[in-house]
């Protein structure tokens, strides 16, 4: 880790454009951080009680789901972050991530609700953070901090 007092920051270089249909996935580096941006369909997002008898979705570790983000509606996408030490490759578990996503139509941010989460499918391994969220098409920059350093991804949302 880096004893560093000020921030890293790192912006991604491109425009990513995203759609319900497809996958976006981004990734940024900052000083001691790989950092992947993943933002797909609505996921199900599973308490550890309802592993018992599901056979997909995202197992919430710790947080909640934001209440103002219904799954059935169209400009609802599901956002997570992948963290992993630059130096060993591990999944970064332990540090604070927070999440917020500038609107450049609105100049609005929003902070989002992060829930540490992995698929079901997969398991601990695949610890990472985010939502489901709602996004408007539009231009959009999402910042992530992890440890007081940051990454920026740029991305661009279309109708389906």
């Amino acid at each position: 880790m880096s004893t560093n007092a000020n921030a890293t920051t790192v912006s991604t270089a491109t425009n990513v454009t995203a759609n319900l249909s497809t996958t976006l996935k981004q990734n940024a580096t900052t000083q001691d951080y790989h950092v992947t941006l993943q933002l797909g369909p609505p996921a199900q997002m599973l308490s550890m009680n309802q592993t018992i008898t599901a056979t997909a979705g995202e197992v919430m570790v710790n947080g909640q789901m934001s209440n103002t983000t219904p799954m059935n509606m169209t400009d609802t996408y599901h956002l997570e972050v992948h963290v992993y030490n630059i130096t060993s490759g591990a999944v970064v578990t332990n540090q604070n991530v927070s999440i917020q996503i500038v609107n450049h139509t609105t100049n609005q941010t929003l902070t989002i609700p992060v829930i540490v989460m992995y698929d079901m499918k997969i398991g601990p391994s695949d610890t990472h953070f985010g939502n489901n969220i709602t996004l408007t098409p539009g231009s959009y920059t999402i910042i992530v901090n992890v440890a007081s350093e940051t990454a920026k991804f740029n991305i661009n949302v279309t109708n389906q």
